[in-house]
């Protein structure tokens, strides 16, 4: 039988590629309709050195590097422990995500009204969305500016409409006096796009890919299953990064981000306490006693590079698109031996901030309870293409 023939119609075999902020994970799974099983047949998280603070055109070019690199292992032993799997199965499609400071992901609301009932039409409905997409545009020129090549949008979707204050899915045809629509414009950076679908074109030639941000995926996924979260603040934190998503009436109205993750605390702790960065990333996993292990002096430089970001979050909390406090209610994804202490982050910072009364769900133990994958982007990115059709 040929390598290229699917022997089962209901089966189909994705290549999953994440990209984090200082890491790429791949992962190649095989999605099966009739029976609703999903199944991971190999698993690869290529990570960035933990280097000295890189500017930000070093940073582009290892991430760069590391895209390649973790391509080329998808290439060799991806491909060959497929084969060894099952010879006749191919990978028909690509699900590239892009996590903060790689993607930007925007959301506008356009709101119509008229004293007189209405009946909405798709002329409205193109209306609307284009004025959503010019104001998301001159948003991303802006962007555009401060990024080596600029970004380029990879996804621009229509996300909610609400008619006299109720969400319709086919608003065309009804009448109201009130119209509200909630556009998602998600933008990456030109350079990294490129030497993602150089690379993938490469080993997996004219395979079709499908591009998102992580935080709308994440976001996306969280409606899935639990589809009455009204409410809620999704917090993302990579490498490199810290990413905020907050969820208002069901629609992800607002990301921003801070340039501080796990691998940046490292290095600003392995840099103040003279001790290896790998040491360093070790004191931000589950169970560390600082207190035990190091210095008076060593500890007051952790707990004070510790404050500082601890209050980056406390702004990124007060400082919402729409001024309104974020929920009370985060998840939080990052890696499974980090999340104890960033849940912790969490909370200190919603202490400054003033915000009372909140509760931290870990996106592993809460949202994935079921994943068999330590890698939880990836465990994310593989649920939301096994439920793809749910988000159409």
């Amino acid at each position: 039988m040929s390598f290229f023939k699917v022997k089962n119609p209901n089966l189909r075999c994705a290549a999953i590629i994440d990209v984090g902020g200082g890491s790429v994970g791949i992962a190649i799974v095989t999605s099966e309709s009739d029976t609703n099983t999903l199944k991971v047949i190999w698993s690869h998280r290529e990570h960035m050195l933990i280097k000295e603070e890189p500017n930000e055109a070093d940073f582009l070019r290892e991430i760069n590097t590391t895209v390649i690199n973790a391509l080329l292992e998808l290439g060799n032993s991806g491909a060959k422990t497929l084969h060894e799997y099952d010879k006749s199965i191919k990978i028909q499609s690509i699900l590239i995500t892009l996590s903060a400071p790689w993607s930007y992901t925007v959301t506008k609301s356009v709101h119509y009204e008229d004293e007189v009932p209405f009946t909405v039409t798709d002329a409205l409905i193109t209306q609307l969305t284009q004025s959503a997409e010019n104001e998301t545009h001159a948003i991303l020129a802006q962007t555009s500016k401060r990024v080596e090549l600029g970004v380029r949008v990879i996804t621009s979707k229509t996300v909610d409409v609400t008619l006299n204050g109720y969400s319709i899915s086919n608003p065309t045809g009804k009448k109201c006096t009130t119209i509200d629509l909630a556009h998602i414009s998600i933008a990456a950076q030109e350079k990294i796009l490129q030497v993602i679908e150089d690379s993938c074109q490469k080993i997996l030639p004219n395979v079709p890919t499908t591009q998102h941000s992580f935080m709308y995926l994440y976001y996306q996924v969280l409606k899935h299953l639990h589809p009455d979260t009204n409410e809620v603040c999704l917090i993302d934190v990579t490498n490199q990064a810290t990413e905020i998503g907050i969820v208002r009436d069901n629609i992800l109205r607002n990301t921003t981000y801070a340039p501080i993750g796990m691998y940046s605390l490292a290095r600003s702790i392995a840099k103040a306490c003279d001790i290896p960065k790998e040491e360093a990333f070790s004191i931000l996993k589950t169970g560390t006693a600082i207190e035990e292990t190091y210095t008076k002096s060593q500890v007051t430089a952790i707990n004070t590079i510790c404050t500082e970001y601890i209050h980056a979050l406390a702004q990124l909390f007060t400082q919402t698109e729409d001024k309104i406090m974020v929920p009370k209610t985060f998840f939080l994804h990052t890696s499974t031996d980090t999340e104890q202490f960033f849940s912790l982050k969490i909370k200190e910072a919603c202490a400054v901030a003033s915000i009372e009364n909140i509760t931290v769900l870990l996106c592993t133990s809460e949202l994935l309870e079921d994943t068999t994958m330590d890698d939880t982007a990836l465990a994310l990115s593989t649920y939301y293409y096994h439920h793809a059709h749910m988000y159409t």
